[in-house]
């Protein structure tokens, strides 16, 4: 890494670590192996897509918000899961 994005890089990781909660989930997270992370994305993706799907076709506006909070919901565990790999990988590394 350049010394530009492991400035960044340090930047992220103290932003994180500022915001308990998540920091707390991004640690239980860290611990996950990807593949069964990727199983739960999926899941969570089929998911909320059986929802907003028929959603739109039966105009109903409870199936839309239950799937897109699935959705949305499963997107920024996702991100705080990669997150907390990366920075496992790279304190390993150290």
């Amino acid at each position: 890494m350049s010394n530009s994005e492991w400035r960044r890089w340090t930047e992220v990781e103290t932003e994180l670590s500022g915001e308990r909660k998540l920091a707390a989930l991004s640690r239980r997270l860290g611990v996950m192996p990807s593949p069964r992370l990727i199983l739960c994305w999926v899941t969570a993706a089929i998911l909320g897509l059986a929802l907003v799907l028929p959603g739109i076709v039966v105009h109903s506006a409870a199936m839309l918000t239950a799937g897109a909070v699935i959705l949305v919901t499963t997107c920024e565990l996702t991100g705080v899961a990669l997150i907390a790999t990366a920075v496992r990988d790279v304190r390993r590394q150290r």
